[in-house]
């Protein structure tokens, strides 16, 4: 499995000023698999996914408002945009079998990023779809 466009700096990125750096196995793993994920999307996409926030330490996630079960946390969860969020859109679509949350936030009539949440090792994916106007 190669991951050539997603770094784990990449997926551990705040702004929050926390220590956000996982010292969970578990956690790691997660991310190894949702860096895989990424990349196949990103790979159909031919375009460059930017990750706006994925793994988050219960102190990142709480500052920034997250939930406390958040899949951020555990490392299966990343909310990413690209240059063309329509075809971006459709390339998620089609891979909804393997997708736990599908999330679209968007103001207006503007998609602002997906949220993508990946189901914990063993168990299958629930296949939600969300939107949320922020």
């Amino acid at each position: 499995m190669i991951i050539s466009n997603f770094s784990f700096n990449e997926l551990m990125k705040t702004d929050t000023g926390l220590d956000n750096i996982p010292n969970d196995m578990n956690v790691l793993s997660n991310l190894c698999r949702l860096a895989s994920f990424l990349q196949t999307i990103r790979n159909e996409l031919h375009l460059p996914i930017i990750v706006n926030s994925a793994y988050r330490s219960p102190e990142v996630n709480a500052k920034v408002g997250g939930v406390s079960s958040s899949y951020h946390v555990k490392g299966l969860a990343a909310d990413i945009r690209c240059s063309d969020m329509d075809k971006l859109l459709t390339i998620l679509h089609s891979h909804l079998m393997e997708i736990d949350q599908l999330g679209i936030y968007f103001n207006s009539n503007t998609q602002l990023f997906y949220h993508i949440g990946l189901a914990e090792d063993g168990a299958l994916p629930r296949n939600q779809i969300f939107t949320k106007e922020v």
